[in-house]
């Protein structure tokens, strides 16, 4: 049954975009197929049909490059299809992982996030790729994300082998936000007692200012109860 659906994916080979279109689901493939047929119907219309207008080595000519364009795209899906290129692209992806995970160790959190999303690009089901994106979420505080990995991982871990590493750190970002939460009270609790003290502090320096304009006043006042008791004794003397 596989060696079947290998014979059948050589037929695409043969029309250029084909392959990129129904192999590997790009856009690009639907426009390289359209351009490639339209610009073959052009051909074989003036070649064949009518040539009015267009000398007879411009007509050759452009059959020509439309012959070039399709044995370079022919011999490009044959050469560069992933029988001759699958074991080239597990190598990539080995050296990608490791470098990622090299920059994870170092604590470059922004590289090996970088690093590990290309390598995802290229192989969307790879688990330890998507584990350790994952553990960098929890590492840089962002937790929904790194929850939402894990959801995927057990979508794609169908068997359930790695069940056990994506409980593990399922509670650890559990653990983790538990413990960002608590600390943000403690920090907000924290930041009401500074705030009371504060007032507390104001109120006190409020009155001891309420206590001294009083203490000026009465000084104030006796002394010009002093004065006014001088200014008759001077008069009577």
């Amino acid at each position: 049954m596989q060696s079947l659906r290998k014979s059948l994916r050589y037929p695409l080979y043969l029309w250029p975009g084909l392959a990129e279109l129904w192999l590997l689901r790009q856009a690009k493939g639907f426009l390289i197929a359209v351009s490639f047929g339209c610009a073959l119907t052009l051909a074989l219309y003036f070649r064949f049909i009518n040539g009015i207008g267009l000398p007879g080595e411009m007509r050759s000519l452009f059959c020509a490059i439309i012959a070039a364009i399709w044995l370079k795209n022919l011999f490009y899906n044959f050469r560069f299809s992933p029988e001759f290129h699958s074991n080239r692209q597990k190598n990539d992806l080995q050296k990608l992982f490791l470098q990622s995970q090299r920059e994870y160790l170092q604590g470059n959190w922004v590289g090996a996030q970088l690093l590990l999303h290309q390598l995802l690009r290229e192989s969307p089901a790879d688990v330890e790729s998507r584990l350790m994106l994952a553990t960098l979420y929890r590492h840089t505080k962002q937790y929904d994300l790194a929850e939402k990995e894990i959801s995927h991982l057990k979508q794609i871990d169908a068997e359930g082998l790695w069940q056990f590493e994506l409980g593990v750190e399922l509670k650890l970002i559990t653990k983790s936000r538990e413990e960002d939460s608590t600390e943000a009270g403690k920090t907000q609790g924290a930041d009401i007692e500074y705030g009371v003290e504060s007032l507390h502090a104001s109120q006190e320096v409020i009155q001891i200012g309420q206590l001294e304009d009083f203490s000026q006043a009465e000084a104030k006042n006796i002394k010009q109860g002093e004065n006014s008791q001088i200014g008759p004794l001077s008069e009577a003397a």
